[in-house]
């Protein structure tokens, strides 16, 4: 999705997504600092989920990443022990983030990341540069 935003690929190339196929086992460990069609991404805040989690640097990265114009994947919990990655485009107006995934045809919003990673205790992120 990041690489369709940046327009490095049309929007009907599914090319790395029929690669991974239903790999369930996957993370953004996968795709720390590759290169992929002119965008560097590197994966942030991998630590341990607890009370300790620095909220506050990673709601800045996010608030940084936002204001130079460069979407964040953010990896939020969605059942038992299932993750799922979102796309955050905004900051709203009271503070809190949109993001947006998909599954199938099915477009998913999230409208309050922040309230979402805060009751998570933390979560990791992805950025990426061009290069």
């Amino acid at each position: 999705m990041i690489l369709k935003l940046n327009c490095k690929v049309e929007t009907d190339f599914y090319n790395y997504q029929q690669i991974w196929g239903n790999k369930t086992d996957g993370t953004f460990k996968n795709f720390d600092n590759l290169l992929i069609n002119g965008l560097r991404f590197s994966h942030k805040f991998n630590l341990k989920r607890d009370l300790n989690f620095p909220l506050t640097d990673l709601f800045k990265a996010i608030d940084e990443e936002l204001s130079n114009n460069r979407y964040v994947l953010v990896s939020l919990v969605s059942g038992q022990n299932m993750w799922h990655i979102y796309v955050i485009s905004e900051k709203l107006d009271n503070g809190e983030y949109k993001a947006y995934s998909k599954i199938d045809e099915k477009t998913l919003v999230v409208s309050n990341v922040r309230e979402y990673i805060t009751n998570m205790k933390g979560t990791d992120i992805m950025v990426y540069r061009e290069e």
